[in-house]
């Protein structure tokens, strides 16, 4: 996805060729013009490495599979999901009392525990 300049709106979403991120415009931490396109970058470090192979950078932008990498994050969010739902449903060791307390009227003071 190439970011040109003239027809962007201010508010607009622009891809960050370097970590594939999806900005908007105005949160962009610099930009390049190369190859008569405008890039957008979400961090300095991005813009830097871009201006110093924009080729690469590109090259390794049209490889880039953004389907499969959706797809993978939304799985990964999904099985965490399921783990934290199992978790809930059995009490961990935290939330159960200790089966041996003493009786109020035989605790310490907390005073009495540095005497």
């Amino acid at each position: 996805m190439r970011n040109t300049s003239p027809d962007v709106e201010p508010n607009a979403k622009v891809h960050d060729p370097v970590c594939h991120m999806d900005i908007e415009i105005t949160d962009a931490a610099g930009r390049s013009d190369y190859d008569g396109h405008t890039y957008y970058f979400c961090s300095p470090g991005c813009k830097v490495d871009f201006d110093a192979d924009p080729d690469g950078m590109l090259k390794a932008e049209a490889t880039y599979d953004h389907v499969q990498l959706h797809t993978e994050m939304m799985q990964g969010i999904a099985a965490t999901a399921a783990a934290e739902a199992v978790a809930s449903e059995s009490p961990s060791p935290t939330s159960r009392a200790p089966a041996t307390m003493a009786p109020a009227s035989e605790k310490k003071p907390w005073w009495r525990f540095w005497g």
